[in-house]
């Protein structure tokens, strides 16, 4: 019993300290058209980038406002047609967050 107590200490530990009010999110276009109106959720800067084929932009999701669990959401227009995408992703606690970083690559639709 008392070694169990012991390992979730520890556990506890580890964990209490690899959360963050902020998380980097890399963005990837691997979807082979242009991108506009791309915003990522919670969005308290507001940011709306373009990403060519290719391209890639680091969005920094700042937590500090959240106060419930959530996900991360994105959304963002194909320049070419019009459409509109949108996916949710990832995963926040009581506005801190779980990974250092997230990697997130739009990809063609299938």
């Amino acid at each position: 019993m008392r070694s169990l107590c012991c390992l979730l200490l520890i556990l506890t530990s580890l964990f209490a300290c690899g959360h963050s009010d902020r998380v980097n999110i890399l963005i990837e276009n691997q979807s082979g058209f242009a991108i506009d109106s791309l915003s990522v959720h919670p969005n308290t800067a507001g940011l709306m980038v373009e990403l060519q084929p290719g391209d890639s932009v680091v969005y920094t999701a700042d937590l500090s406002r959240q106060v419930a669990d959530g996900a991360y959401s994105i959304i963002y227009r194909n320049v070419q047609n019009g459409k509109v995408y949108r996916d949710t992703f990832g995963y926040f606690t009581n506005g801190m967050a779980l990974e250092r970083e997230i990697r997130y690559r739009i990809v063609p639709p299938e």
